[in-house]
């Protein structure tokens, strides 16, 4: 019964909100960025192609100016209000190269939701997918 009465209440809040309904392509992109790990192993031979995409990730899509940058490490500045920062890591192992994905800001679950999306296109090449502002990625993502 309490399951019922909060589905009830999301898709009263959903309906109440304007939100627009998710495309079949928006939820199968949503389930695939939410399975890509924030922090995996890639072969050393594709390292230095995903560390550019890094890079280029960081510098179009985080509300920040990059602080620092090295052969380990993209880090922003803290993020300000309703923007977010980044920090992505690398660094060898046995098996690869291991990657980190850290992305912080102050509304939940969104920082969670980029550093996945992130990895995403780090691990992928998989360019992010651009959804109108209406669209409610809540409905999919909490």
């Amino acid at each position: 019964m309490k399951i019922l009465i909060a589905t009830l209440a999301l898709a009263v809040g959903l309906l109440g909100s304007g939100c627009k309904e998710l495309t079949p392509e928006d939820i199968a992109y949503s389930q695939k960025f939410r399975a890509q790990p924030t922090t995996f192993v890639l072969p050393a031979d594709k390292a230095d192609d995903a560390w550019s995409r890094a890079l280029d990730f960081v510098n179009h899509y985080s509300g920040m100016q990059i602080q620092e940058v090295s052969d380990t490490m993209i880090k922003t500045y803290p993020p300000a209000l309703d923007r977010y920062g980044y920090t992505v890591t690398r660094s060898n192992t046995k098996s690869g190269v291991r990657f980190t994905v850290i992305c912080y800001g102050d509304t939940p679950p969104i920082p969670s939701n980029n550093a996945h999306i992130a990895a995403l296109y780090i691990a992928t090449g998989e360019e992010p997918r651009t959804i109108s502002m209406d669209t409610c990625w809540h409905a999919v993502c909490e």
